[in-house]
């Protein structure tokens, strides 16, 4: 009873730490009972169902952890002497370079007849250098072999890159406008050329800003456009610019505003801040789920936050993260019925209504409190049946509604928001439980995801635009910690596989659907090209909420302590993937690719495995701690 009842505590705390620093409607992490194993895990209603992923070999199964985790590993990096950046004789209008390259690590490794240290564990290299005026000659040697490369300085005036493409097409992030204003129309193409923009059935000429100094050099083009009278909220579409024959689409829709309509909109992420003021530098109010509804009734923003929108229910959320409602939804809604039911240990309210309301956690050392805003008419379902709660209540404050659930003594793990329809449906979670001593993550499932994928190269490493980029180490580095997760029972489901690049949206619902115990996001970092590279180095990991900050900080040490690379400890943001509230999830910043200590480290087998060795005990360290 005290152990149950010392959990509770520590969950309410870990609550109460996030309003206090964020305003925050997160899940909370604690120790106890058990939920059901991997197999008998079932997706709440609403998701679509993903098959249980595949059992992977165990610990018992497998005579060399080392050799199965790091087989198939394929980071091809370059090997000899060779400078990497540049690879060759090059130009450049910069007073300074940044030089990289391999070499052997036996040797000592002369730069224009000066050693180098503080090479990779490879002899992977790099230094920052001054140029001077007209040619710079820069050889390495290591005994009889050398290598050189030209870098002329001052030669790049006069040469402008060319293209023979559209880019940064407007509008960006759907736009809603009011009828009769005028909206510019602007995108980015080759000089000289003729480029049209169509939207709802108009088309229109584009124009040439500023005169060029020769034809296919990057221009800008606009042209003005005057919103029709429409009723209501109406969608125009996207703006389709032309250039020989290729369309380009705008990223976002445009869509117009009467006269006297309010403007409703829509979350479109899976979790979005919402912010006490006009700027993302403002106090965090509270998160949002995708689907919710909501009028808009002012506009603000600055260079940080882009523009933004003041909701009916007071806070202020980034425009890029909405998109105006067309259909009809209340934004005052009313709750007309509602129900709980239990499907295995997972607990579910569903309140039937006509709108998709904005919430907001809140607690004391008892119980569990949800703000509906802009709510009414919701009644407390029978909660007979529940292992988590022992009674609610529900009381009408101004236009919200407060829901109180007064808390058992059973541990809880998080919870989860979902609309369906007018239907908004809340899921809480309880503790996975603990695995065996044998296989400690037995029953657990944890989400990877591999950052970046496809034309999103991430971070570029030494070699610059050569392989391996930070894609190349996150799926590398992802697929070996499968492997090991496997070994101490665990499920995983990659939310990237092969080279493609899904969107933060469709990472964030797979983890969901996978009912993922844990999200683990891979990533490395950077900081440009420059002398800061040689002394940036490390491992960081992000965090949102103050229950994931114990593994942030857990996974950052271990793998600080495994491979020798810097601890940069954990760090705490809001990158969207780390503000899902059904699971602890976190951001790990493995190492600095252009760095040549941290880039042989996350490129070698040994970095790699003790990576994810360090990963997986953070995990399971963390599950007996809680």
């Amino acid at each position: 009873m005290k152990n149950k009842i010392t959990a509770k505590r520590k969950w309410i705390a870990a609550l109460a730490a996030v309003l206090c620093v964020a305003g925050g409607c997160k899940p909370r992490y604690v120790g106890g009972a058990s939920r059901s194993s991997q197999e008998e895990k079932v997706i709440t209603a609403g998701a679509e169902v993903e098959d249980i992923p595949e059992r992977l070999p165990t610990l018992a199964e497998v005579s060399d952890p080392y050799q199965y985790v790091t087989e198939n590993l394929s980071l091809s990096v370059p090997q000899g002497l060779a400078f990497l950046h540049p690879s060759e004789d090059t130009s450049t209008a910069s007073g300074t370079y940044y030089l990289t390259g391999v070499s052997d690590p036996e040797q000592p490794l002369l730069l224009n007849g000066k050693e180098i240290e503080n090479r990779g564990q490879n002899g992977s290299f790099a230094r920052s250098v001054t140029l001077e005026d007209a040619e710079n000659k820069f050889t390495i040697q290591q005994g009889t072999q050398e290598a050189s490369v030209i870098i002329q300085k001052g030669s790049e005036e006069g040469k402008v890159p060319l293209t023979d493409k559209i880019t940064k097409m407007q509008p960006e992030i759907s736009t809603a406008e009011d009828v009769g204003e005028i909206y510019t129309l602007q995108c980015i193409g080759p000089a000289g050329s003729r480029i049209t923009a169509e939207i709802a059935g108009e088309t229109i000429e584009m124009k040439q800003n500023v005169a060029a100094a020769q034809d296919g050099v990057p221009a800008t083009f606009s042209a003005q456009y005057r919103i029709p009278e429409k009723e209501g909220i109406s969608l125009l579409g996207t703006v389709t610019y032309s250039l020989n024959g290729t369309a380009y689409p705008s990223e976002g829709q445009l869509f117009s505003v009467a006269s006297g309509s309010d403007l409703t909109v829509e979350l479109q992420n899976e979790a979005i801040c919402i912010f006490s003021g006009p700027s993302v530098n403002q106090k965090i109010l509270t998160t949002g789920r995708k689907g919710a509804v909501d009028k808009v009734i002012d506009f603000g923003g600055d260079n940080a936050s882009g523009k933004m929108y003041q909701l009916g229910m007071g806070g202020w959320i980034q425009a890029a993260g909405v998109s105006p409602a067309t259909e009809e939804i209340a934004v005052k809604s009313v709750f007309s019925e509602s129900e709980f039911t239990r499907q295995k240990e997972q607990e579910i309210f569903t309140f039937h209504g006509d709108g998709r309301p904005l919430y907001r956690i809140e607690a004391d050392e008892e119980a569990f409190t949800i703000r509906f805003y802009q709510t009414s008419g919701l009644k407390v379902p029978d909660l007979g049946k529940s292992q988590l709660f022992l009674q609610g209540q529900a009381e009408q404050d101004g236009d919200d509604t407060i829901l109180t659930l007064s808390l058992s003594q059973e541990p809880l793990w998080g919870y989860y928001v979902e609309y369906e329809g007018t239907d908004t449906r809340l899921i809480f979670l309880p503790h996975p439980g603990q695995g065996t001593e044998d296989l400690p993550l037995d029953g657990i499932t944890v989400a990877i995801d591999p950052g970046h994928g496809g034309t999103d190269t991430g971070t570029l490493g030494l070699p610059y635009d050569m392989a391996p980029m930070e894609k190349d180490v996150a799926a590398a580095t992802a697929e070996a910690l499968k492997k090991q997760l496997g070994l101490l029972g665990a499920r995983v489901v990659l939310v990237r596989e092969g080279d493609d690049n899904p969107t933060m949206n469709v990472r964030m619902k797979r983890s969901w659907e996978a009912s993922a115990d844990f999200y683990i996001s891979l990533h490395c970092n950077g900081a440009g090209y420059s002398q800061e590279m040689i002394t940036a180095n490390g491992v960081e990991v992000y965090y949102f909420e103050p229950a994931a900050q114990k593994l942030a900080e857990s996974i950052s040490s271990r793998i600080s302590e495994a491979t020798g690379r810097r601890n940069r400890g954990a760090q705490h943001s809001y990158y969207r993937v780390t503000m899902q509230s059904f699971a602890p999830s976190v951001l790990v910043e493995l190492g600095f690719l252009p760095n040549p200590g941290d880039f042989d480290s996350m490129c070698s087998k040994e970095g790699i495995y003790q990576s994810v060795t360090a990963i997986s005990d953070a995990l399971v360290e963390f599950l007996q701690q809680e």
